[in-house]
This record gives C-alpha cells, structure tokens and sequence, in this order.
C-alpha cells in the first residue's frame, strides 16, 4: 500500500536534471562554453550594427568633372582626397576603356587636376598603317590617348586603400 501513495520515480528524469546541471568541474566547463557562445554572438551583432557609414565611399574621394568651354574645349577632373589616409598606386578608369596612372601616390587632404586627354586607351595596339582592311575593321582607336572631349560617363579610381565610382549625373 506505501507503494500506492509513492508513485515510482522515472530515473530518466533524474538522469536528465543532472546532465545538465552547472554544478562540479564539469558544469562550470558548460556554464564557460554557454558563456563565450553568448559572448561571441553579441559581439558578432554589435559589429555588424556598427558598420562604417561611408560604406559607399570608403576611400573620402570628392570627383568633380569641369569642361573648360574655350578654344580647346576639354574635360578635366578636379579629384580630392578628403581622408586623412595617403591614396597609394592610383589607377583611374574612365568609361571602362581609358586608364590614368600619373599619380603614384594622392596625400591625404589634397586635391589634383586630371585631364582627359592624359588618360590612355585600355587595349591599345599599335597596327601598321599599310594593313588596309585589318585597320578598318580594328576598334582601336587611331591614338592611345583619350580625346580631350571625351565625355566622361564614369570614373573608377582604384588604390590599394579602396575604390570609388563616380557616375556623371544624368
């Protein structure tokens, strides 16, 4: 009859509180694993909520195209560095066919003026004038330089601090 008023105890359920109970050497192990899991996921969001605002211009560029409406009638690029960071090994592309490669090295907080016409086509190759059809029917242009009024569509600048794109505006 006591064993009508005790109802039988289920080990399973025993042996499952003390797995995983935080308790001896083995339970303080668990509560550090539970904890640095906890620990690197709020760290992990934190970053990823933190992210750089100039996300869009990582490099502080500042592009302006500017057309001197004289006699020569060009585009020019009045490019800024607006970091605090130098800009090393800049390559400009311009229109996905032109490159520029004059200058080494962009000071941070400085501003330099970029001709079109200094800029040199991509996939220039120099062909013979006597090849008759085959320079005909060649894409290259006649010279390696950009016609100084090239109008500019777009400008990737390239440094191994980052890139930027600058569309003219439509």
């Amino acid at each position: 009859m006591s064993d009508s008023l005790h109802p039988p105890q289920n080990k399973s359920i025993e042996a499952l509180g003390e797995t995983t109970a935080f308790t001896g050497r083995f339970g303080r192990q668990k509560m550090a694993v539970v904890g640095a899991y906890v620990l690197a996921s709020a760290l992990t969001v934190m970053w990823a909520l933190s992210s750089p605002s100039n996300l869009d211009n990582p490099l502080g560029a500042t592009v302006e195209a500017k057309r001197v409406i004289s006699a020569s009638d060009e585009y020019w690029f009045l490019l800024q560095n607006e970091s605090s960071t130098d800009w090393t090994n800049v390559r400009m592309f311009l229109n996905d066919k032109y490159v520029y490669r004059g200058l080494p090295t962009l000071t941070g907080n400085q501003t330099d003026k970029v001709f079109v016409k200094d800029f040199q086509y991509i996939y220039y190759v120099p062909r013979a004038q006597y090849l008759g059809t085959l320079e005909d029917t060649a894409e290259t242009p006649a010279s390696p330089r950009a016609p100084k009024d090239l109008k500019p569509q777009k400008l990737v600048i390239r440094t191994q601090e980052g890139t930027h794109t600058w569309s003219a505006p439509q």
